[in-house]
């Protein structure tokens, strides 16, 4: 009978020794995401505000009075310490009279109106063009010479300029201040739950981490690959991981900062083309915030995965060129299925990059390391 071949014959370590070399990387991969994801915590509320500025800027470009929301004064350390010391003087507010931090001038249940003088002086029955130079009109007496000869000394009425004369009036109600509070409540990002704040904050934060942690990571697990690679399969590695990195990161940065604002802009004019009011919700926000970028970081690998399937002999150069046509067709498919929105204009702006990038995994593909290609067969 033949003897069974082991997969680890020809190695030199054992089967238990493999396992255990792989729980000594994982943990070290772990421990480093875990201290990533405690730092983002700590810088969380600076990246959660840097998340919101697409929306809130393309709110406001469209001419939707968006409320921009400060960065919190507190860490979220800081918030979680005074939330176990018991509130502190700036956060005991139940005892206090229910009045808010106001301007001095001005309440929250008043109004501040700039109304044309001439307009007021109109509405109360006097003539606008007296002012408040020259109060004979309003209360003459006999002893006032000057109405015989008003000219010279009061040039003011032959030249009079009401409409550019206006007043402040203050005017209160207490409808004022619940008005104040809906608008701004109505063009802010809102939350449906309780939970909803806190849980897209971790889930910023976890994000941010594994961001942080990934070169880490990704060593951790190249140390674990790299002893069973031949000298010229590390050689692949040594020049196509880099290529990788860049390649995604150039995608995570085309997809936030030139596809992901311009996707917005077009989804809320779309929403005013119908008249519907935008007022974008928290959580899916920021998973879109955070998956369209990711999405188009993965689908820039598009020239390596290429270069991949040439190398292995699934595919050629020749093969790449002759069917463009079905290349095309895969792509507007991928690009589809790959973007956070289901909008056609989320579709093309991934569609254009990614055939560009099909052009340069041929160009890559002509390229050889470490001499030719050995296809499987």
């Amino acid at each position: 009978m033949p003897r069974n071949h082991d997969l680890f014959d020809d190695t030199t370590m054992t089967f238990g020794e493999h396992l255990e070399v792989l729980r000594i990387h994982v943990f070290r991969a772990v421990v480093g995401l875990l201290l990533a994801v405690a730092v983002s915590l700590f810088f969380g509320d600076r990246i959660f505000y840097w998340l919101r500025q697409p929306v809130e800027k393309a709110l406001r470009e469209r001419g939707i009075d968006n409320v921009a929301m400060d960065v919190p004064k507190q860490s979220f350390y800081q918030y979680l310490t005074g939330m176990f010391s018991g509130p502190t003087k700036a956060q005991d507010t139940s005892q206090q009279p229910p009045a808010q931090p106001q301007p001095p001038a001005l309440k929250s249940d008043q109004l501040l109106v700039r109304i044309d003088r001439a307009e007021l002086l109109k509405a109360l029955g006097q003539n606008p063009t007296d002012t408040p130079a020259n109060p004979t009109p309003a209360n003459p007496t006999p002893t006032n010479p000057t109405p015989t000869n008003p000219t010279p000394t009061n040039p003011t009425p032959t030249n009079p300029t009401p409409t550019t004369d206006f007043v402040n009036v203050v005017i209160t109600a207490p409808e004022f201040a619940q008005l104040q509070r809906v608008i701004e409540d109505t063009s802010r990002i809102t939350t449906f739950k309780v939970e909803e704040g806190f849980m897209a904050y971790m889930k910023v934060c976890f994000f941010s981490g594994l961001i942080i942690a990934a070169p880490w990571v990704f060593y951790q697990l190249w140390l674990f690959v790299a002893a069973g690679l031949y000298p010229h399969e590390r050689r692949y590695v040594y020049v196509y991981l880099p290529l990788s990195v860049i390649l995604f990161a150039l995608g995570a940065m085309a997809g936030y900062f030139y596809a992901f604002p311009l996707m917005l802009d077009f989804l809320i004019g779309f929403n005013q083309w119908l008249g519907v009011t935008v007022q974008p919700r928290l959580s899916e926000y920021i998973s879109m915030a955070m998956l369209m970028p990711l999405l188009f970081g993965v689908s820039f690998q598009l020239p390596l995965v290429m270069v991949f399937l040439e190398r292995i002999g699934v595919c050629s150069v020749q093969t790449y060129r002759e069917n463009w046509r079905i290349a095309v067709l895969a792509i507007s498919i991928a690009s589809m299925l790959l973007t956070a929105s289901p909008d056609p204009w989320s579709m093309l702006l991934m569609m254009f990059p990614l055939l560009l990038l099909y052009v340069l995994g041929i160009y890559l593909c002509q390229f050889r390391i470490g001499g030719p290609a050995s296809p499987i067969r």
